[in-house]
């Protein structure tokens, strides 16, 4: 396991579901991280999902996922790309 996995758990999907999410708050909390930690978080999310994700809410994982991979709401993925 990472060692920042369950800071980033928490990061990405510990939060109240907003109509607007929470990732386009003015003050939302940034999660940094060198490209490889970051595609290192990411990679064990998935692999380990059916069993990490399911204190989470259905909506939560949602709008976690979306913050990852849609660009729009992070750069994640582009760590992934690079």
């Amino acid at each position: 396991m990472p060692p920042r996995y369950e800071e980033w758990l928490a990061h990405v999907f510990e939060h109240d579901v907003t109509k607007n999410a929470w990732y386009f708050e003015i003050d939302a909390p940034d999660f940094r991280g060198a490209d490889e930690e970051i595609t290192e978080l990411i990679t064990w999310t998935l692999n380990n999902s059916g069993n990490d994700l399911t204190r989470f809410s259905d909506e939560q994982v949602n709008q976690g996922l979306t913050y990852i991979f849609n660009n729009s709401c992070s750069n994640h993925v582009f760590c992934i790309l690079d």
